[in-house]
């Protein structure tokens, strides 16, 4: 999970980058069309519109580094408190506080 972690930082940047190209393109396409009456990029950028708004999703739904090491750092206290180490002194520690309130109880 920590290898996933560098890897998605990597693959947001990348597809930011492709979707900062998916928009420069469109806008030198659109102005190149409106100049010369030719609309061949923009009609390529009409066919692939579906890159753009997969690089646009991987940008922004692709979580980030910090996140999944707060996943994997969750994952691991979970099992570390599922173990039956952590039972047994968790029961300890609820013995010792019900000692405690029965002392303070008594007086």
């Amino acid at each position: 999970m920590l290898y996933l972690a560098d890897v998605s930082q990597n693959v947001a940047v990348a597809s930011g980058v492709f979707l900062g190209f998916c928009f420069v393109a469109l806008i030198v396409g659109g102005v190149a069309a409106l100049v010369e009456d030719e609309p061949s990029l923009l009609e390529w950028l009409g066919r692939h519109w579906w890159a753009g708004a997969l690089a646009l999703a991987v940008a922004m739904f692709v979580p980030s580094k910090t996140t999944i090491y707060a996943i994997a750092a969750s994952e691991m206290g979970e099992r570390a408190l599922q173990s039956p180490i952590a039972t047994k002194a968790g029961r300890a520690l609820e013995a010792w506080l019900d000692e405690q309130l029965a002392e303070e109880e008594s007086k």
